[in-house]
């Protein structure tokens, strides 16, 4: 009699991992869908804002490059002052 109950429960454990298995499979099978259709929009989203942040970079070098060329000395001081203070500020610290 424990034979025929440990046979049930081995069969029993056995259908049961196959059910565990096959969910596994099928939730993981959906899961790599919904990655590849979401992933796509925002991989292209991203793409998106890189290049806009780039555009923008690239307007205000062009606009410093400008400043820079037309002013050059007021440039140059505030950049030694904004050195300095950024020195003193670390010193402190």
């Amino acid at each position: 009699m424990k034979e025929v109950k440990l046979d049930t429960i081995t069969t029993d454990a056995a259908g049961a991992a196959r059910e565990l298995a096959e969910v596994t499979r099928d939730v993981a099978s959906r899961a790599a869908v919904y990655a590849r259709r979401h992933g796509n929009a925002v991989s292209q989203q991203v793409r998106g804002l890189a290049a806009d942040a780039g555009e923008l970079l690239e307007g205000w070098m062009s606009g410093a490059r400008g400043t820079l060329r037309s002013r050059p000395l007021p440039v140059l001081a505030v950049a030694v002052l904004f050195g300095y203070v950024i020195g003193r500020l670390l010193k402190r610290s």
